[in-house]
């Protein structure tokens, strides 16, 4: 198996592959995006029930995302041969 493959199959799961694709468009973003918070309808004073529990989801969706997108940074960082870092040296790991 290719590490290219062992990288797809960590991100399979975790809805990642669009992130760390390396044949994704320039305009595709390149970090899980978190969501905004509800707010109150135009004259409303309080917000949806429904856009709250779908911002929870979401919330929760996206903290997994980050975490397991922090752990592959770290992973591909650990997994690649020592002569290979120069490449990835200024890469970040959140």
């Amino acid at each position: 198996m290719l590490w290219y493959d062992l990288v797809q199959d960590k991100v399979q799961g975790h809805d990642l592959w669009k992130y760390v694709n390396p044949d994704a468009n320039d305009a595709d973003p390149t970090d899980p995006i978190r969501p905004e918070k509800p707010k109150p309808a135009e004259g409303a004073t309080k917000v949806d029930k429904v856009g709250v529990e779908e911002y929870g989801y979401e919330l929760r969706k996206f903290k997994h995302q980050e975490t397991a997108y922090s752990n592959l940074r770290t992973w591909i960082k650990e997994s690649i041969n020592t002569t290979c870092a120069i490449h990835i040296q200024d890469e970040r790991v959140p």
